[in-house]
């Protein structure tokens, strides 16, 4: 009997081949610590029908015209960050808004100009006679941007048991997933401005509305009410999308008589009260194609989630960083992925927000 052709192996969404090459680092940190090979080397050993995965890997050394040729797999590779992305929608409010939205490739580009409409579409269709002549509009543009593109990092450190024992790869990508969701959902929500270090919070700039006083239905009702009419009045299409703190998301799909008449995402890292209304008509992102991944099991790391520092910065006196850990001293396998990434809302007004909404 002969072995099971790769043309019959079944087919995997792209994230997949994504993970993979993430924890194609972690184990060539564990087997080879010499690094005398390379993780293509560990992908063919682990993953010998994975011909994606190995593009993926090879992308950042190869030429254009050798990814064009690599067929099916460069272009599985090529849509592995965005289908790693569109993977965190069920925990990810971002996720869901970066699939709503528009989407463009940043792939070596650090930023483009994202026109606009000035002002409301309007009927510019005509009936005209024979002979007539036809009703030519000007559009007038106003110019967007959307980038610079900025650098998206996770880390992640993982005990040596977890990269080798069964179900490593099913823990990386869970680890991944759940990074990445609350990265995203933390920074694109918030009102922090753009800097050299991250695309301004969707939030920045936004005057807040006040909530409705009062509490139950009817407070719920005009706060969504206020948000939509505020969408509209800034020109907004009409396709609206509420986003809430899981309390009062499932509050709100408690509530609604109708919940299919809405639509309503929870996000995990909004504070309690805050309630977003957004057109996603009106947002763009954009995402680089090739994410650096590397691990390492000799770093030294400081483990601190919210505000990290050097590990040692010069003063009187000197600061040291902590908790500090010692990858070798502790058998940890430390992962680092890098992705450019840059977003935008293509017109002002198309994101609303309420912080102190009492209904939930």
């Amino acid at each position: 009997m002969t072995s099971t052709s790769s043309a019959f192996a079944p087919k995997l969404r792209p994230a997949t081949h994504f993970a993979r090459a993430a924890f194609s680092h972690i184990r060539r940190a564990v087997d080879d610590p010499l690094h005398l090979s390379s993780a293509i080397e560990i992908a063919k050993r682990l993953y010998p029908d994975d011909k994606p995965v190995l593009t993926l890997l090879t992308r950042g050394a190869v030429s254009p015209a050798t990814l064009a040729s690599s067929g099916w797999a460069g272009l599985v590779a090529a849509n592995a960050v965005g289908d790693f992305l569109d993977s965190l929608k069920p925990s990810s409010a971002a996720a869901r808004l970066i699939a709503a939205g528009t989407n463009v490739s940043l792939d070596g580009i650090s930023s483009i100009t994202f026109p606009r409409r000035s002002g409301q579409p309007t009927n510019n269709a005509s009936w005209v006679v024979e002979g007539a002549p036809i009703k030519i509009v000007n559009y007038t543009l106003a110019g967007g941007q959307l980038g610079p593109v900025r650098k998206l990092a996770i880390g992640a450190a993982v005990t040596r048991e977890v990269a080798t024992f069964a179900g490593g790869e099913a823990v990386v990508s869970t680890l991944l997933r759940e990074d990445a969701s609350v990265s995203l959902d933390t920074s694109m929500f918030d009102t922090t401005a753009a800097s050299t270090a991250r695309p301004a919070g969707l939030l920045n700039g936004v005057t807040p509305i006040t909530a409705t006083a009062g509490g139950g239905d009817e407070a719920m009702i005009a706060d969504l009410q206020n948000l939509s009419d505020a969408l509209t009045d800034a020109g907004g299409s009409g396709a609206y999308v509420f986003i809430a703190n899981n309390k009062l998301a499932t509050s709100a799909a408690l509530r609604l008589r109708n919940p299919d008449a809405f639509t309503l995402w929870p996000s995990q890292t909004l504070p309690t009260g805050t309630i977003i209304g957004i057109d996603p008509s009106g947002f763009a992102s954009g995402f680089g194609a090739e994410p650096e991944i590397k691990a390492s099991t000799e770093a030294t790391i400081q483990f601190e989630d919210t505000a990290p520092a050097a590990i040692g910065t010069v003063g009187t006196p000197n600061v040291i960083a902590a908790p500090t850990r010692s990858a070798f001293q502790q058998d940890l396998i430390v992962l680092r992925c890098l992705l450019d990434a840059a977003w935008t809302m293509r017109a002002p007004g198309l994101v609303q927000v309420i912080n102190s909404a009492s209904w939930g």
